[in-house]
């Protein structure tokens, strides 16, 4: 699971997970921090991948190769008890479809000889891969309708596997929250009558 850090040589916290067998290190925003800390989080807390994941996805969870500063070195046998195993996998995250960095993705879109498709690349394959890019947007700044407006202004049919795999976790998202709102609309609409007890179901049933 990825555990909540507060600087030790300045202010601010960092979050640190392993994904992929290595030990990968979050800068967070204020906004990301407060976030955390306001649910109930301290420095050396856990928590759950997919909380992490959305800081990612709004921006105020990033990574872009810097230390995260003056660590605590990890006690003897604390590093397995730390990360121990999340109810979300690391694929969670996306990864860079050239060389699978998680370091500042944008989502671009590459026009290969006769192949044009979107896909998402790290700051060094954008650097390696330049000629070949035309539109490159961060990606926290994509947004499930971003995404529709510029497959559909930019003429993109075909997306690689990480492309397809971020699309598909903001209409999970999407999903997840309308039908949250759909629950809250019918239990406002119509308000829980309370459990019935087995004599109570029994006689409703027998009349």
């Amino acid at each position: 699971m990825p555990i909540l850090h507060q600087y030790h040589d300045r202010l601010g916290w960092y979050v640190r997970t392993v994904i992929d067998k290595a030990i990968i290190t979050f800068q967070l925003t204020s906004v990301g921090a407060r976030r955390l800390l306001e649910a109930g989080g301290k420095n050396g807390t856990r928590f759950r991948r997919a909380l992490l994941f959305e800081l990612y996805r709004s921006g105020d969870a990033y990574t872009h190769g810097t230390g995260p500063g003056v660590i605590e070195p990890y006690k003897k046998g604390q590093l397995e008890i730390d990360f121990s195993n999340d109810p979300e996998p690391e694929t969670i995250f996306p990864r860079c479809s050239s060389c699978g960095s998680l370091n500042d993705l944008h989502f671009v879109e590459i026009a290969k000889e006769k192949r044009h498709y979107a896909g998402l690349y790290c700051s060094e394959c954008r650097k390696k891969s330049g000629d070949l890019i035309d539109t490159s947007i961060p990606l926290p700044v994509i947004t499930r309708g971003i995404l529709a407006r510029v497959l559909e202004l930019k003429g993109i049919s075909e997306l690689d596997t990480s492309a397809v795999a971020y699309k598909e976790s903001l209409d999970s998202a999407f999903n997840e929250k309308w039908d949250e709102l759909l629950k809250k609309k019918r239990q406002t609409k119509h308000p829980t009558q309370g459990v019935l007890t087995g004599a109570e179901e029994k006689q409703r049933t027998l009349t």
